[in-house]
């Protein structure tokens, strides 16, 4: 099953091929987001987990999308610019993607396959967050838009330091 999620590819922001294998033996904690930076408290905790714990192999990735846009969508140097520079978030964007329905990214269609079994449902809200584990397996998908650092950092804990079961 982990070789299949390194088998992916996305672009960042900026145009650039990423292949989901440059992330082998690291913790990825993959997120969407708002396209019209909507997210700023939850960005700010992504930005601070990131910072405490990419020393011990942790790796975030933004992934914006208009499918839940509740005002107009930035374009992407505009989004570009909001998160890095205006609001400081230095986490890896992508280029905007869908994320549901016949067109989805391929990365979402692999996230929400119906093999993964409480997986398998349509992405339904901005900042749903899915684990995926050192090994590639998609350990985890999180569905709550007012997380906290502490309950977010406990989710990751036992991938970061191997004592998930």
């Amino acid at each position: 099953m982990g070789k299949e999620f390194y088998n992916l590819k996305a672009r960042d922001i900026h145009k650039n091929l990423v292949k989901m294998s440059e992330f082998k033996g690291q913790v990825l904690l993959i997120v969407t987001i708002s396209s019209d930076i909507t997210d700023v408290p939850q960005l700010t905790i992504l930005e601070k987990l990131y910072e405490n714990y990419k020393k011990d192999g942790l790796n975030i990735l933004l992934f914006p999308t208009d499918q839940f846009k509740e005002k107009e969508a930035l374009s992407a140097s505009n989004l570009d610019h909001a998160l890095h520079n205006s609001l400081s978030i230095q986490l890896p964007l992508m280029e905007k993607v869908d994320v549901k329905g016949d067109t989805k990214h391929p990365i979402f269609s692999y996230l929400t396959e119906d093999k993964f079994k409480i997986f398998k449902n349509e992405v339904k809200l901005n900042f749903t967050m899915f684990v995926v584990s050192r090994e590639g397996k998609i350990a985890k998908r999180i569905n709550n838009t007012h997380i906290t650092y502490d309950h977010l950092y406990k989710i990751l804990e036992p991938y970061l330091y191997d004592t998930h079961q």
